[in-house]
């Protein structure tokens, strides 16, 4: 009798280890990439604080930085790091392109920083001219790699891109973007003419959320290109993120 009881018990054991086993390798994993931080700071809601608060400011550089081409919709546009050149320049592995032209687009993709800086100014700072040579880190000599502006009646056009239906915020996968891939519907921020050197647009941000834009030309003749690192300001694309508490 106790035999037959230590068997049963046996198979219940290894009936319920049969069915935890399907249920692991059924369940979906987390994209760790989308997970929300735990936050730093609990609690600074309720601390006592001058109004209105000191206008600090953070700059925030894009995680992500993409193109897409919209001539080829389905292709993967390489943006891979400033490599080392002929000049015996070592190369930068956090430089990514600015490129927008006729087809191409630039997509870029921010995560907002820190608790009580969450009022975000998109910001854009152009070449000052068709021959400035980038410093601070890029290459001076390969007219291919310098910032480049050509001074003409068209203007950039700035996009913010939202999640489209059944969508929500997610890390841009950047080894699979393409035109067609940017399931985003499009609203429009602003434009800024070629012939200007800075715009900026402000915007609420919650802390660690996402935000996505896109640099679009809005002619033909546009063709504006730059090496962006974390550390340039000019020219470059960032977010400066405005005390709010």
């Amino acid at each position: 009798m106790q035999q037959q009881l230590a068997i049963a018990c046996l198979l219940c054991i290894l009936i319920h280890l049969a069915i935890l086993r399907v249920e692991y390798r059924s369940a979906v994993q987390p994209v760790l990439a989308n997970l929300r931080r735990p936050t730093q700071f609990v609690g600074l809601d309720r601390v006592n604080r001058t109004f209105p608060p000191p206008d600090d400011v953070i700059v925030n550089f894009p995680f992500v930085v993409g193109l897409v081409d919209e001539m080829r919709p389905s292709e993967i546009v390489s943006n891979l790091p400033l490599a080392p050149n002929v000049h015996n320049h070592p190369g930068d592995r956090e430089a990514r392109k600015i490129q927008v032209t006729k087809s191409v687009s630039t997509i870029v993709q921010f995560r907002v920083l820190d608790w009580g800086m969450e009022s975000c100014e998109l910001t854009l700072c152009l070449p000052h001219n068709e021959t400035q040579r980038i410093v601070h880190g890029m290459p001076k000599d390969a007219s291919s790699q310098s910032a480049q502006r050509r001074l003409t009646d068209t203007r950039l056009r700035i996009f913010r891109l939202i999640p489209g239906a059944g969508s929500s915020d997610s890390v841009i996968d950047t080894p699979k973007l393409s035109y067609d891939a940017l399931n985003f519907r499009r609203e429009v921020v602003g434009s800024v003419g070629l012939d200007e050197i800075k715009w900026s647009f402000r915007f609420p941000c919650d802390m660690d959320s996402l935000h996505t834009f896109a640099l679009v030309a809005g002619g033909d003749s546009v063709d504006v290109q730059w090496w962006q690192n974390q550390q340039i300001l000019e020219p470059a694309v960032f977010i400066l993120q405005h005390k709010t508490q």
